[in-house]
């Protein structure tokens, strides 16, 4: 079988770094080469809940949640279609937005999907910036259900 390195799916040069296992010490200036095992899995799975998620989770017991929002301002011509190509891309790529977080039998456990398309919602208008504002406040106040969508969504307004 072939080696993390010898796989197609480390063709670009950073990930080709990281899969020969090359470290570079800070304090030292030197670089070393260390043993790295990257598992690459397909299809939906489950894992462990990392320290964030449980706390997360416990947040989602509670009823509370835990959000930060980020608002991007673009110009010019955009092509819709592109956009959400380039979002799906970036969905599959990070798996940690294709994860959903359910209780098991075992305790909680974060599923991470094999494939998700970016839930970009939109085009909506607005005249004003009161309207834009109001639009923004009120995606700001929808809760994620971190048991059944993903941790990422967007809306698009124009």
């Amino acid at each position: 079988m072939p080696g993390p390195s010898e796989s197609s799916n480390f063709s670009s040069p950073v990930a080709r770094c990281v899969s020969d296992g090359v470290h570079h010490d800070v304090r030292s200036g030197e670089t070393k080469t260390v043993e790295v095992r990257l598992h690459l899995i397909a299809g939906d799975r489950t894992a462990p809940l990392s320290i964030a998620q449980r706390h997360l989770w416990r947040l989602h017991e509670k009823g509370q949640s835990l959000a930060s929002q980020a608002t991007l301002a673009l110009h010019g011509q955009l092509d819709l279609e592109i956009l959400r190509s380039a979002l799906d891309c970036l969905v599959a790529r990070h798996e940690s937005l294709r994860t959903t977080l359910r209780l098991e039998s075992s305790g909680p456990v974060q599923l991470v999907a094999a494939q998700h398309s970016f839930e970009l919602n939109g085009p909506e208008q607005f005249d004003s910036a009161h309207t834009l504002m109001e639009i923004v406040e009120r995606e700001w106040r929808v809760p994620f259900d971190i048991a059944s969508e993903p941790l990422i969504r967007g809306r698009l307004v124009k």
